[in-house]
């Protein structure tokens, strides 16, 4: 019947939906009502950090969720929060568990969310809300959903807050993430007969689908010298559902060691680098993260403040010899992004 779709339970027509399309509606709408929740309950004037600041608070809650699906939280631990002091509560806590950076304090930005906004979108990663697995959604699909994401930006006008195409994103007519089956065949042809230890840098990585492809050939490579005997140290194996793999510690290193990566779009850097850490944890048990944490008094996860970075791959700091009042201006540091 004309418009029975619409007439549907949101868990009815999240059925009906791929994935991708549902949770990227879903982030886009927690988007808006955080960001006209804050600018109402808080005196802004700066737009660039309301973007950074609901971005982040996203990417926590994201994270949060996949871990619970996942097996390394109790699950449902999110959804007991109603209040954005519990959340804030829930963050300290697993800042001390992973402390990637990615629970890193905001600093001096400690605006005001309204207790129902929090509830709501808590909320919206349930059933009957939302009746997919985190489990089993690999993180290119969530890279490549947040690409999308990452085309708008959030602009402050007057008491309103509006959303707008980034400049790349009107420039090409929209954001098209490139399919994972490219990215896997690119990477294997650019790093033909590179192996572990090396070091790969994505100069302009975006959400980082290039270096999460990069990422996984130099585990498999590792993996399979370890299998062959052709390696050049003795790494023992752990046996999971799939087969043999290397163990945390060994991914973990070759995450931090190897893989770099530079982005203009700050907000783009920090997905990365959630992509990254997301795709460190797939596959391994509650008990081996224990373990390892037990054994070496390390938090679960590297910080990768240090392996991506945001800023102008192609302008480095020469450009204030150009431009010498350019440091003065906010705007027009956001814009270039000097970088070496």
């Amino acid at each position: 019947m004309e418009g029975s779709l619409r007439a549907l339970r949101p868990s009815e027509a999240a059925q009906h939906e791929p994935f991708d399309a549902f949770f990227l509606s879903q982030i886009r709408n927690w988007r808006a009502t955080l960001a006209k929740d804050i600018a109402r309950n808080n005196p802004i004037d700066d737009d660039n950090a309301l973007d950074l600041f609901t971005q982040a608070l996203i990417d926590r809650i994201v994270f949060l969720r996949v871990c619970e699906d996942r097996g390394f939280a109790t699950y449902t631990t999110l959804s007991k929060v109603k209040t954005y002091k519990q959340l804030k509560k829930l963050f300290k806590d697993a800042d001390a568990i992973y402390d990637s950076g990615l629970f890193q304090d905001m600093g001096d930005v400690d605006w005001l969310v309204s207790d129902e906004t929090v509830a709501s979108i808590v909320g919206q990663l349930y059933y009957p809300v939302s009746p997919y697995s985190f489990n089993v959604v690999p993180p290119h699909i969530i890279g490549q959903i947040y690409e999308q994401f990452l085309g708008e930006h959030i602009l402050l006008h007057g008491d309103m807050v509006i959303f707008a195409q980034t400049i790349d994103a009107a420039d090409s007519d929209g954001v098209v993430p490139t399919p994972k089956e490219i990215t896997d065949a690119i990477v294997a042809n650019t790093l033909q007969g590179l192996e572990y230890p090396c070091r790969v840098a994505d100069i302009c990585c975006g959400s980082g689908n290039f270096l999460l492809s990069a990422y996984e050939q130099l585990v498999s490579l590792d993996l399979d010298g370890q299998l062959n005997g052709t390696s050049h140290c003795f790494i023992e194996l752990v046996e999971r559902a799939s087969g043999p793999d290397l163990p945390f510690w060994r991914k973990r290193e070759i995450l931090t060691q190897a893989i770099f990566g530079v982005d203009i779009n700050p907000l783009a850097a920090e997905v990365a680098k959630l992509n990254l850490v997301l795709k460190l944890l797939e596959d391994c048990t509650k008990e081996e993260l224990d373990e390892y944490r037990e054994e070496t008094g390390k938090t679960l996860l590297p910080d990768l403040s240090g392996n991506i970075k945001c800023g102008n791959s192609l302008v480095g700091y020469s450009y204030y010899d150009f431009d010498p009042d350019g440091a003065s201006s906010i705007k027009r540091l956001r814009d270039v992004r000097p970088f070496e």
